[in-house]
């Protein structure tokens, strides 16, 4: 089994040296992105989101990649007691994935693309106050999905993202689309 992981990382390693000779652009580079995102459930509203992707081009068209985001939102609590309608409480959610992009003009200066990336969606442990009660929900780690598509212009990279990051310890669903603007650091022309 070592030697056919070996084998394979190997056969890997050549084949992306021997077409980084053939890329327009420099095969590795990493994203630093923020954008602002809307959930698509009522009781998220609106958050802000930051984060670092690497990723190395395995082609001219496909880069794969590894995304690291922080998403930082609103929720809305509605009190139990109908005190309070609404009550407006800060929350986070966390995520790693494994991501591929692919470009349809990559000789191009303007760049479309599409992508997609699988992983997982941390949500911390919340303890929540409200009128003397205290309510406590456990952290869950979800699988989930990411779509997205955009355009790379120069070192500039615009986006429009949907996650599919599934139901917290509440069973309250957290999915978000999100636009975003990276600036990336590498990655540019030969």
């Amino acid at each position: 089994m070592k030697k056919l992981f070996l084998a394979a990382a190997l056969l890997c390693g050549i084949a992306l040296t021997s077409h980084a000779d053939d890329l327009a652009y420099r095969p590795f580079r990493v994203d630093a992105f923020g954008g602002v995102a809307l959930s698509t459930f009522n009781e998220y509203r609106a958050g802000a989101m930051f984060g670092l992707e690497p990723k190395y081009a395995l082609s001219q068209h496909l880069s794969v990649g590894l995304r690291g985001e922080v998403f930082l939102m609103n929720r809305d609590i509605e009190d139990p007691d109908d005190i309070i309608v609404a009550l407006i409480i800060p929350d986070f959610q966390l995520s790693a994935l494994a991501t591929a992009d692919w470009w349809f003009f990559p000789e191009k200066t303007l760049r479309p693309f599409v992508g997609a990336g699988l992983g997982a969606y941390f949500q911390p442990e919340e303890e929540r106050t409200i009128n003397g009660q205290t309510r406590v929900t456990p952290s869950k780690t979800n699988f989930g999905a990411m779509l997205r598509a955009g355009v790379d212009v120069w070192h500039v990279r615009l986006s429009g993202e949907y996650n599919f990051s599934g139901k917290s310890s509440a069973n309250e669903r957290m999915d978000y689309f999100s636009i975003k603007a990276a600036f990336f650091f590498g990655g540019g022309k030969k």
